[in-house]
């Protein structure tokens, strides 16, 4: 960077920390990009069906591991309580992950939902949300879960899940990559009935910071 006049913003606090070290003489600071909830679909399909959800690409690069989620998922106890895990998105890797489901025998339960535009109706009817990604550069399908009153489970990876996670007040941490415990922290939402209500509550008030109320008055 040789103009050194040049400020930048960075979408987390990880990128910063990232960008600064390694172009130490960079003006950067952290503003989020911030969610506004839209209203609520009446008629929604799912309304009145038990199921956990997950967003994103299905790419060549896997950064959802979504085959990481479904692999827990198996293992989790919410197959044999019937709560189905609903996964939005497109993707070259969509048949393979269909081709996973089957092998664990596992399709009437995990269903995969395409592209939905009205993303809020399915967060807001949600149990959890849980993201298993590589990496991410914040994260907003944690916000807007969170926006909508829906707790979320995540991998601790970079950056941005735990910027917006306090573990067991608004969802649960996830050592990064660790499968075993995102599939403890999955039964620890359905099992522990106090700790899930808890992390509900406290949602909408936890990412008040990512509004666009908060986030105007950053950029001004």
């Amino acid at each position: 960077v040789k103009n050194t006049q040049i400020e930048f913003i960075a979408v987390s606090e990880g990128v910063e920390k990232l960008s600064k070290s390694q172009f130490t003489n960079l003006k950067i600071q952290t503003i989020y990009n911030n969610v506004d909830v839209e209203e609520e679909i009446v008629n929604f399909p799912e309304k009145f069906v038990d199921y956990i959800l997950a967003v994103g690409r299905m790419d060549n690069s896997n950064v959802k591991q979504f085959d990481i989620l479904i692999d827990c998922y198996s293992k989790s106890v919410l197959p044999q309580k019937n709560i189905k895990l609903l996964i939005l998105g497109e993707g070259v890797l969509l048949d393979a992950l269909r081709k996973q489901v089957i092998d664990l025998n596992l399709q009437d339960l995990v269903c995969f939902k395409g592209f939905e535009k009205h993303l809020y109706s399915y967060y807001s009817h949600a149990k959890f949300l849980v993201l298993s990604s590589k990496y991410e550069g914040l994260g907003m399908v944690l916000i807007e879960s969170l926006m909508c009153e829906t707790p979320v489970v995540s991998f601790d990876c970079d950056f941005g899940p735990s910027e917006i996670i306090t573990n067991k007040y608004n969802g649960l941490l996830v050592e990064n990559q660790n499968k075993i415990e995102l599939t403890h922290a999955m039964n620890s939402f359905i099992e522990d009935e106090k700790l899930y209500v808890f992390c509900k509550r406290n949602s909408k008030r936890s990412v008040f910071k990512f509004s666009e109320e908060s986030i105007s008055k950053k950029w001004q």
